[in-house]
């Protein structure tokens, strides 16, 4: 998990750590390896990130390289945002496994289809 322990923290860097510990840190759990970091450790490093990035956002809505140079640019401001598309797409596919686990459930319950 290089982005994990990648040392810089512009917001381009800290936003391409958050989406790679949110993107495959949960499979990389899978594999319980003493390289791995530990659940909780990458909860905290998430929550760090979000929160790094929450300071650095601008007043317009966007972001610059760093929290002192107040100037934006549309390509970070992007990548910065990209964490909420896959909140977003998890709570999707929260909502597509209920209803599939309540559609088999009916099925077998019911025996209909």
């Amino acid at each position: 998990m290089y982005l994990y322990t990648y040392l810089y923290d512009c917001s381009e860097q800290t936003s391409s750590r958050l989406i790679s510990n949110l993107a495959i840190g949960p499979i990389l759990l899978e594999f319980k390896s003493k390289t791995i970091p530990l659940k909780k450790d990458l909860d905290l490093n998430i929550e760090e990130a979000i929160d790094k990035l929450s300071k650095i956002q601008k007043t317009n809505g966007g972001f610059g390289y760093w929290s002192n140079i107040s100037e934006t640019y549309s390509y970070i401001t992007v990548h910065c945002k990209l964490y909420f598309l896959f909140k977003i797409l998890k709570f999707f596919n929260f909502i597509f496994l209920f209803f599939n686990f309540i559609l088999i459930l009916f099925i077998i319950l019911f025996n209909k289809f």
